[in-house]
């Protein structure tokens, strides 16, 4: 073998390993789940309805599992949940501090920003209370992972 011959052989491997590490990045989609929308005081006796987004759904959400709770129940309670239409099975357990909310079996917008659910909260009493959401496990249609770069909380403030 020439010097030829190794710089062409040596240049289609890291050619080839290029290729190989582009694929395995595009194949993992990464997203930012939030509650939406964002912060504005309220009245207490008011309801308040925040949405579940994902983000950036590049292959739609075929299932989820995420929590969202608030810090102070006595001045912002978790009241009802409601989940996208296409859920084939849901669950959710209810408290007024916290709510498990977790889905399969959807399909939903294959592109952009697309809510799973629906937590409505309840103003009790006058303060300020912070309201975040943690993701366990999110997925595409076809079952394949979302990688969550950001989950952004919300702070509502009942006056």
């Amino acid at each position: 073998m020439d010097v030829r011959e190794g710089c062409v052989r040596t240049l289609l491997i890291i050619v080839c390993c290029l290729g190989v590490v582009a694929g395995v990045v595009a194949g993992a989609s990464a997203t930012e789940v939030m509650l939406s929308p964002k912060d504005g005081p309220v009245q207490p006796g008011e309801t308040v309805e925040y949405d579940v987004v994902i983000e950036e759904a590049s292959g739609g959400v075929g299932s989820f599992n995420v929590t969202v709770r608030t810090n102070d129940s006595s001045v912002l309670e978790i009241r009802n949940v409601t989940y996208d239409d296409s859920a084939a099975y849901t669950h959710d357990a209810n408290g007024s501090r916290e709510v498990r909310l977790a889905a399969t079996g959807m399909d939903t917008l294959d592109t952009g920003p697309v809510t799973v659910a629906t937590v409505t909260m309840e103003a009790n009493d006058v303060g300020t209370a912070r309201l975040s959401i943690s993701v366990t496990a999110l997925g595409d249609e076809d079952g394949d992972p979302y990688t969550v770069t950001d989950e952004q909380d919300r702070t509502l403030a009942v006056e």
